[in-house]
């Protein structure tokens, strides 16, 4: 014969919670002994220690319980929390969630002001997912509809004056090339003492100006490139094909110095053949006085026809006299790319040349003219801070705090021209 063994139920603290408040069903007590419910009435929970600390929930649970009476309440609050739980788990998968809430904050706090009554501010702000020191700082911003990031100049008084973003989007209405790059408008208003203020500042004022959706994606280049010390250090030498409707395809050979960014020579060649190539290089040396250079020149090229016969042998014969280096790229440990003369032939295709139909050779050779106009005197390099390349060749120096003085100065007139503005009258 078993004995069976009964042992002691040791119950969950909310059990008592969920009896002493008759949350418990019928069923649910009958499984508990009549023993234990007496012991549980004789408890005084009123003089238990912390129950003073449950008075604020224990009044929440008691509207709660009134709500749960009214069914229709109570399924329309679940929907609600349902939503809002959707809502929270969208907001931390969303990479630009935060981006969105600053464009629409005039939205959140008078949504939080209208909540705050009724659920507290702290309760408001959560449902947002904002501090209440965001909720602040949003609240006491001013709006104003005059200015590009509509931003009070008063109050945000080192942002542009509207004079100078007007200045901007003049010249980016008035460019001489649809496709000139950004830097090269800034820097040509900054050596015209039109505007003074940094790049990315400029930047932040041109993106409101142009559609970065028609801008050109740039490739991911090749992190092995290089920076020359000084000018005709290394001459980059490549060649491209470019065709015309009368005459056909063209072989077309550029020679670009690394250190200023400059085109030397370029030349439309018969055929690949490396005699042809070898006069381009001859003609470059003697257009720029190179024989008379006493310091090395190092000639990069990938390995077509600008690494084999007649340009060996050219080399070879100059190398005698002179401290003239062949440079193959991925041959005898030079590692670099040769994407600084790959670079123009891109941006004289894909840009400057873009829409253009080429008739004849003649077409063709005037368009290349041009080209070499625009890169060496008109396109500021990003390196070059704020010099051309011709420039550079000419024996000026690259200095990139020459601008520093002059960003002082306008920064210090900015703050004035904005802290002085009196038609505030124009911000909500």
């Amino acid at each position: 014969m078993k004995i069976s063994k009964h042992t002691k139920r040791n119950y969950h603290p909310l059990v008592l919670y969920f009896y002493f408040t008759n949350q418990l069903s019928k069923e649910q007590i009958k499984q508990i002994p009549k023993t234990t419910i007496f012991y549980w009435q004789t408890i005084k929970k009123d003089e238990l220690f912390g129950n003073d600390w449950f008075s604020v929930f224990n009044n929440e649970q008691a509207d709660f319980f009134k709500i749960q009476q009214h069914k229709f309440t109570f399924k329309c609050l679940r929907a609600v929390l349902k939503i809002l739980k959707c809502f929270c788990f969208i907001q931390e998968q969303c990479l630009d969630f935060k981006k969105v809430m600053r464009k629409n904050y005039t939205q959140i706090t008078s949504s939080i002001d209208y909540l705050k009554p009724k659920i507290g501010l702290l309760k408001a702000c959560k449902l947002f997912s904002i501090s209440t020191q965001q909720f602040y700082s949003w609240k006491n911003k001013k709006y104003c509809k005059h200015t590009p990031f509509h931003f009070c100049l008063k109050k945000h008084p080192f942002q542009l004056t509207l004079k100078e973003f007007s200045i901007i989007r003049n010249a980016f209405e008035n460019l001489p090339y649809t496709f000139l790059p950004k830097v090269t408008v800034y820097y040509n208003l900054m050596n015209s003492n039109l505007i003074h203020c940094s790049l990315s500042s400029f930047y932040k004022y041109a993106a409101l100006l142009v559609d970065l959706k028609s801008t050109i994606s740039k490739p991911s280049l090749s992190t092995n490139i290089f920076r020359s010390t000084r000018c005709f250090e290394y001459l980059h030498i490549d060649t491209t094909f470019i065709n015309t409707i009368k005459d056909g395809y063209h072989r077309i050979v550029f020679v670009k110095d690394n250190f200023s960014k400059a085109i030397l020579h370029f030349a439309i060649v018969a055929n690949g053949k490396s005699e042809f190539i070898a006069k381009v290089l001859k003609e470059t040396f003697e257009k720029h006085h190179l024989y008379d250079l006493t310091k090395a020149i190092n000639i990069v090229s990938d390995k077509g026809t600008e690494n084999k016969g007649e340009v060996l042998n050219w080399i070879d014969e100059v190398s005698q006299s002179h401290l003239v280096y062949k440079k193959t790229v991925g041959e005898n440990g030079f590692m670099f790319t040769n994407n600084e003369v790959e670079s123009s032939f891109s941006i004289f295709k894909n840009q400057f040349a873009k829409n253009r139909i080429f008739i004849t050779t003649s077409d063709l050779l005037n368009t290349l003219e041009e080209f070499l106009y625009y890169n060496n005197e008109i396109r500021y390099p990003k390196s070059l801070y704020g010099l051309h390349p011709k420039q550079i060749l000419l024996g000026e120096q690259i200095d990139k705090h020459h601008f520093t003085p002059l960003l002082k100065l306008a920064r210090d007139a900015r703050y004035q021209t904005n802290k002085s503005m009196n038609d505030c009258y124009k911000c909500k």
